[in-house]
This record gives C-alpha cells, structure tokens and sequence, in this order.
C-alpha cells in the first residue's frame, strides 16, 4: 500500500535515510540524520504540493519518495524535487518504480506543478534507468560536485514538464 507518510513513521523514514546515507551514494549528504532534523524535514512536508509518500508492507515501510521544495526563491515554486529512497532490504523488489508511478500521478494531477526535477549521482545506475523508464529528459551533469566514499561524484540532472501547470 502507497500512503502519505504519518508522524508515526518518522523513526523509519530516519532509518532508511540514515543507511543511505552511510553506505550509497544516493544521496551527498554525508552526517547522520537526528530525530529533530527528520521531524524539521517531515514538516517542511506536511503542506501540499510538498508531500511524502511511502510504501508500506506488513505494517513496515519499506520505502518513500518525497516532493520537496526545489529552491527557496519565489521563481521556483511550480517546481518540485523528486526524491525516492528504498530500505535496504527491500531494493530490487519494484518499490521505487511504484513510489515513482504513484508520485508523478500526484504531481501531473496537481496545477500548481510545472516542473518535476531529479538530481541523481552519476554512478547511481539504478535511478538513472528508473528515471529514464519514466520519461524524465536529461538535462545535464554537473563533474566532480560531491565527495563521498573516497571518490569524486557527478550529478546528474533530470526534469519532466507537465503542460497543465498555469500560474495566477
């Protein structure tokens, strides 16, 4: 089952992200998430378009995508930032690609959204075919942006258009 998140499942949103963080280079962020620097995020999430999503299996989540603000300026607010994280144990098993499904649905429905971005490591093989099965266009790489594990990173930069969007 695909849901909006709950309060209730912060400790495991924590989890997933924080073993991201520790062992891929899905993410650049490289310090261990608190309980106040989840629970600051989850609020920044609570009023639409910003929202997170998860899948939930046997009473356990098991993955979540998020929308988030893309850029603080006035200029950007029809658009949002896609981001999808797995738990560890549960990767391969088609979640990312139902949370993307089930997220893009909720943005293309939505007029006060234009623009859905990504920005995925460029060693992330995984979530540039994800992004690419969903018809995001590439937009570019940004060389040797992060430092994680030892090794220089790329960010790649993805983006879909939805037509509907107006602003007024």
């Amino acid at each position: 089952m695909i849901r909006k998140a709950r309060l209730g499942d912060l400790e495991q949103l924590k989890n997933i992200y924080n073993d991201a963080i520790r062992h891929t280079v899905a993410t650049f962020d490289t310090e261990i998430k608190d309980d106040e620097d989840r629970l600051r995020w989850f609020c920044e999430h609570e009023t639409e378009p910003y929202v997170i999503f998860v899948k939930e299996q046997n009473g356990q989540v098991c993955g979540y995508a998020s929308l988030s603000q893309y850029r603080a300026r006035k200029a950007f607010d029809r658009t949002v930032e896609i981001s999808i994280y797995i738990d560890k144990d549960f990767r391969g098993q088609g979640i990312g690609k139902a949370l993307m499904a089930h997220t893009l649905e909720f943005a293309k429905s939505r007029k006060d959204i234009t623009a859905v971005v990504s920005l995925v490591t460029g060693e992330n093989a995984a979530s540039i075919h994800l992004h690419e099965t969903f018809g995001f266009e590439y937009c570019g790489q940004l060389k040797r942006v992060g430092y994680k594990h030892g090794k220089w990173l790329d960010l790649n930069c993805y983006e879909i258009i939805y037509e509907g969007g107006t602003y007024g």
